[in-house]
């Protein structure tokens, strides 16, 4: 059996437009939580032994949103 050019171009023109006439399908998301099981988050451990203070004197001391302004770039040091 032999098929010319315009006919198999003609073949693979239909399935591309049946392939993109499907909707497309949102495939699902799997997120995975690392921090303190597989990367050690430093916060809670090196962050108040530099400042030579317990965790609670440090959040007691720290302002509640310098470091998400400091994040998005609103302020610098």
């Amino acid at each position: 059996m032999s098929f010319s050019l315009s006919t198999t171009t003609a073949a693979t023109a239909v399935a591309s437009s049946v392939n993109s006439s499907k909707p497309s399908r949102k495939l699902p998301v799997l997120l995975f939580d690392i921090m303190d099981t597989i990367v050690r988050d430093p916060f809670y451990h090196d962050v108040p032994a530099f400042f030579g203070m317990s965790m609670k004197e440090l959040l007691e001391c720290k302002h509640p949103t310098t470091w998400i302004e400091f994040e998005k770039g609103l302020i610098n040091e």
